[in-house]
């Protein structure tokens, strides 16, 4: 599985429309239930401890993960 990469304009874009997204489709997707958008306001505010902790609470292994997890789920 190749991953795609973002231009920085085009990371900025995404991260702007999950931010405003109401209806989450990726942390229901997601088979631990884990909330990308949370992730990334954390993120954004450049909070990386708690960017962390939110996947962490629930995936002591989230960076393996986010690189093996298919595309089927939050990705899509």
């Amino acid at each position: 599985m190749q991953k795609s990469h973002l231009t920085d304009e085009q990371l900025t874009s995404e991260i702007s429309r999950c931010l405003g997204c109401s209806e989450a489709p990726c942390a229901q997707a997601c088979p631990l239930h884990l909330s990308p958008k949370e992730f990334i306001a954390y993120a954004k505010t450049e909070d990386f401890a708690a960017a962390v902790a939110t996947i962490r609470h629930k995936n002591p292994l989230g960076y393996t993960c986010g690189e093996l997890c298919p595309e089927k789920f939050c990705q899509k």
